[in-house]
């Protein structure tokens, strides 16, 4: 199953996992941004990440105009619970409802993201959730084209089809912050050609296509 997000955020990476007891359901990667859709311009994302985002991803706060995004991938370890022989319906479906972020290098309050993702027994999900909101931009501890670090720390929870509560292991993505150091829609492409898409927007690391 893809996931459609239309463009209004950015490109990513991947970090680091921390441990927590066991849940079923993990925050497995973060993913690389697909090459815009060459028809539609959409950002289709699989179930499972075709690559890694590899690197720490940029946030460029005046280049920003959206909330920024980073796509995750949850993994359900749960086996399904049907039993056609006895009748048993599948309960390990499980439903991604909240996912907090807290942030390390910056003065922010942490954030809760409501989401809406179904994890599929033995299966995974990709979601672009909000990580950091566009009103925190100018809280940042930001210094012109210089790169500073900011660390987000994630953990997500939710339940399963057996109404069962989870919480994920907490994930650490470190983000590099700068003011005017990413190109722009006015740039992004080689002379003679033309911009026809981004995933998911300008103002972060992304992939864009050009024609």
């Amino acid at each position: 199953m893809k996931t459609r997000y239309l463009a209004a955020t950015a490109t990513l990476v991947l970090l680091g996992s921390c441990s927590a007891p066991y849940s079923g359901v993990t925050i497995y990667q973060i993913c690389a941004f697909p090459t815009p859709d060459t028809t539609t311009g959409d950002c289709l994302y699989e179930a499972t990440c075709a690559d890694t985002l590899v690197g720490p991803p940029v946030l460029d706060v005046a280049g920003a105009a959206y909330d920024f995004v980073l796509p995750i991938q949850f993994d359900n370890q749960l086996v399904s619970s049907a039993n056609t022989a006895n009748g048993t319906v599948n309960a390990n479906d499980a439903y991604v409802e909240n996912v907090n972020v807290t942030y390390a290098g910056a003065a922010l309050n942490p954030v809760n993201v409501p989401v809406t993702l179904t994890v599929p027994a033995t299966g995974s999900i990709t979601g672009v959730i909000p990580l950091i909101p566009a009103a925190y931009f100018s809280s940042l501890p930001v210094s012109g084209t210089s790169l500073t670090e900011v660390v987000l720390t994630i953990k997500a929870s939710g339940k399963f089809l057996s109404q069962q509560t989870f919480t994920t292991q907490t994930f650490q993505i470190p983000v590099l912050l700068c003011s005017g150091c990413l190109a722009t829609a006015a740039n992004a492409c080689p002379s003679g050609k033309t911009l026809s898409g981004v995933c998911p927007q300008f103002g972060q690391t992304n992939t864009v296509s050009c024609q």
